[in-house]
């Protein structure tokens, strides 16, 4: 057996061979002493990073490589072999690879980042971790980092090591980490680790894992972790190994753990090295015993009893609480404390106190607790044999606490029952009383209200009464008003009709007067030229007279068309001026397009409007086919804003 120690600046490395101690200086060749790590390579060379360069000792002579053979920095924290036989160096400035002959350089960052710890997987992937930004992987290509925010809960890594079962196990500044291919698991202090600054870890040769931090070695203790009870609230359990247990020197320093053939355990400490025998370490299988030690009011202890003797006393406690009516059935062996508690409403500060009884160990204990009633879900792990709980609600209530002790053995549940009483207007006679008062006031109420609604019953009828009155006179002045409302209408519809005769009769005798005046002007004229026997003036005569018999009965079929009601609505206007476009733009051989909207083919419009509409869209029909020489006539209607516009275009 041989152990290579490496100690600080200015002293030396140690080789201890079982029996004795062998020392290193530069005086033998070593190039600094400043010793950071120490690797022993598969031809048994031993490779010495130092602040001053990396040293191979080949068991007799010293060989010195450093920034003038090629390596990245001088100032080397880590050492590594990888399958191939290649060395790694990870530096203040970056990753070194040396293959026996030459250096060949990594840079991971811009600024040359420092490099704490390097790791070969079962994948033959390298893990790099960092001084500030966490772990990176490096596939012989290209470098991956992880990020922070998903991944480390610290971004100083000082160590790496996978275990067994491939899980990879991160050195922190917060923290032991593992990876499990998927998911990062942290462990800190609230675990039970003894520091979360964590140096070294190591799965020994039972697979135990092992933590070196500032604060002496923890122990992963794998059935505590696969407790039910553990399990619930995500926690797992160390067992802790600090000066109490024979660990001196304090914490552990960096890239210094490792395991001997006889399965010794080698730590470097601050300013030792300590060696763990693990046939040393007998196994606490024992669980421990937990009793409930003390029941405190407002933070104070109870002498209960005292107030057992004298339970009709007010107790005043030394904050001035008074303490009265304090009922509890025997108090318990041993520590004197009291059964079935029952505490007034305004006495709900209490502080249970607990002590878990063993034999080994008894600085290792650890606790947790649950008031049944109010508490969710257990209590953290604590080493505080004590649980705090105020301003507790009146009701039923069982406080449980348990004890494991360093290899994670728990004890049985200690279970303590007691009553917070409600205030006196929250009993059950205060309740049935509430009752009883509601009921006679409700009493109360209801007499009141059916005498005021006979009351108002009174006054409603006579109400009545006298609208029924107004009523009935309105209902004589609306048929009174009704009636000459009628006889209005019948005078307008009759004035309306005489309006629309007047209209008919003016038309008539405007237009058809007017062309039968012609007609008849023309006849006495061919009267005359007859006579005369002017044959050809005649026959103009008669032209003329047949036009005007023509134009006098297309004007009456205008009238009747417009007077007769079937005619009202837009649809039949509108079919109306298509057939009168039609029939004249056939003689020029032009096309009439219509365009109206379906909305507006019910729409009615009055006998007198319809008619001067058909007129005025009958003179432009006759222009656009007269004087246009147009090819199309388009005929449109559009409504804008409850204005009908009729456009015709050419």
């Amino acid at each position: 057996m041989r152990q290579y120690i490496g100690s600080g600046a200015g002293s030396c490395v140690n080789k201890y061979d079982g029996r004795s101690i062998a020392r290193y200086t530069t005086a033998q060749g070593l190039v600094s002493t400043a010793i950071n790590q120490i690797l022993e390579d598969r031809y048994g060379n031993i490779w010495f990073g130092t602040r001053g360069g990396v040293d191979k000792y080949d068991g007799r002579y010293f060989i010195h490589y450093s920034t003038d053979n090629g390596l990245i920095d001088n100032t080397v924290f880590c050492l590594l072999e990888d399958k191939k036989g290649n060395l790694w160096f990870g530096t203040e400035r970056g990753l070194s690879k040396f293959d026996g002959k030459s250096f060949t350089n990594y840079s991971i960052s811009e600024s040359g980042e420092t490099i704490y710890s390097i790791l070969e997987d079962h994948r033959g992937n390298l893990w790099i971790g960092t001084s500030d930004k966490g772990v990176c992987t490096f596939d012989g290509l290209s470098f991956t980092y992880y990020d922070m925010a998903y991944s480390l809960s610290n971004g100083l890594v000082f160590g790496m090591m996978e275990d067994k079962n491939n899980n990879i196990w991160f050195c922190t500044g917060r923290g032991l980490n593992k990876f499990d291919g998927k998911y990062f698991t942290w462990y800190t202090t609230e675990q039970g680790l003894s520091n979360n600054i964590v140096k070294n870890v190591l799965e020994d040769k039972n697979g135990n894992i092992w933590v070196g931090t500032n604060n002496g070695m923890n122990r992963l203790l794998p059935q505590a972790a696969q407790s039910g009870t553990l399990k619930n609230t995500g926690s797992s359990l160390f067992k802790k190994y600090t000066v109490s247990e024979g660990f001196s020197g304090g914490g552990s320093y960096e890239n210094s753990i490792t395991q001997d053939k006889s399965g010794n355990i080698w730590i470097g400490a601050t300013d030792r090295v300590t060696n763990y025998h693990p046939a040393g370490d007998i196994p606490d299988i024992i669980p421990p015993t937990i009793q409930l030690s003390g029941v405190a009011l407002f933070d104070e202890n109870i002498n209960w009893l005292s107030v057992e003797k004298q339970k009709d006393t007010t107790l005043i406690l030394k904050n001035g609480t008074r303490l009265k009516n304090l009922n509890f059935s025997d108090l318990t062996p041993w520590y004197n404390q009291p059964q079935n508690l029952q505490l007034a409403y305004d006495d709900n500060y209490i502080t249970f106190q607990f002590i878990a009884i063993t034999t080994n160990r008894p600085k290792e204990v650890r606790y947790r607790y649950f008031l049944e009633g109010l508490d969710e879900n257990w209590s953290t792990i604590t080493d505080q044999p004590k649980a705090i709980y105020n301003s507790l609600p009146p009701g039923k209530f069982t406080f449980k606490a348990k004890a494991v002790n360093s290899e994670g053995y728990w004890s049985n549940e200690l279970s303590y029952s007691f009553v917070i009483l409600p205030p006196w207007w929250r009993t059950w006679w205060a309740y049935v009383l509430y009752i009883l008062v509601f009921l006679v006031a409700l009493t109360i109420f209801i007499k009141w209200r059916e005498r005021a609604l006979r009351k108002e019953k009174v006054l409603l009828e006579e109400k009545v009464v006298m609208r029924t009155s107004e009523l009935q006179n309105e209902k004589e002045k609306v048929e009174t008003t009704l009636t000459k409302l009628k006889a209005l209408q019948a005078q307008l519809v009759e004035t309306e009709k005489m309006n629309e005769r007047f209209r008919i009769s003016r038309e008539l005798h405007d237009d058809i007067g007017g062309t039968l005046s012609g007609i008849v002007l023309y006849s006495h004229l061919a009267e005359n030229q007859i006579q005369a026997q002017h044959t050809d003036e005649v026959e103009q005569s008669l032209n003329v007279i047949q036009q005007s018999a023509n134009d006098m009965v297309n004007r009456l079929s205008d009238i009747v068309w417009s007077v007769n009601p079937e005619h009202d609505s837009l649809k039949k206007f509108i079919q109306k001026l298509e057939e009168y476009a039609k029939e004249m733009a056939t003689v020029k051989n032009i096309k009439v397009q219509v365009h109206a909207p379906e909305s507006l083919a019910e729409l009615q419009l009055p006998v007198e409007n319809r008619h001067n509409i058909y007129l005025f869209c009958k003179e432009a029909i006759n222009n656009a086919v007269k004087y246009s020489n147009a090819s199309i006539i388009e005929l449109s209607v559009h409504d804008f804003d409850h204005t009908i516009e009729f456009t015709i275009r050419v």
